[in-house]
């Protein structure tokens, strides 16, 4: 019994030793377009040592499209893009806590765009 015990507990310690990287998770906010803002949804999640995300824009009802090239340096600096886009929709920005804030760019127009971490009830909600 005790030799469970001493198991169980490594193995809780193993698993919440594991922290999650600042980025990971649920964001929503918009990109700031001459015509008003574009409401945009960014899930990121780091596996293995390897960024998966996608992207939504409900207003557009382009959902789950996914994201490639995916950055985030210790020094706070952020970029992805998302993928399959002609001239390219890439995201340069900064995360500072549960903000991100930087440029979206596509064909040479640049936008100025802000996520924020949704909060655990609307990423529940969303599911």
């Amino acid at each position: 019994m005790r030799r469970l015990s001493l198991t169980l507990l490594l193995l809780f310690v193993a698993i919440s030793s594991h922290a999650a990287h600042p980025a990971e998770g649920r964001w929503t906010g918009a990109i700031e377009l001459a015509a008003g803002p574009l409401e945009v949804i960014v899930n990121l999640e780091l596996r293995n040592n390897h960024w998966r995300g996608s992207l939504d824009f409900p207003s557009q009802e382009a959902i789950d499209l996914p994201l490639q090239r995916i950055d985030f340096t210790a020094s706070g600096k952020a970029a992805f893009e998302i993928a399959h886009i002609p001239g390219g929709a890439r995201f340069n920005g900064t995360l500072d806590g549960d903000t991100i804030t930087g440029t979206y760019g596509q064909q040479g127009e640049r936008f100025p765009f802000t996520l924020k971490r949704a909060r655990v009830e609307e990423t529940k909600a969303k599911e």
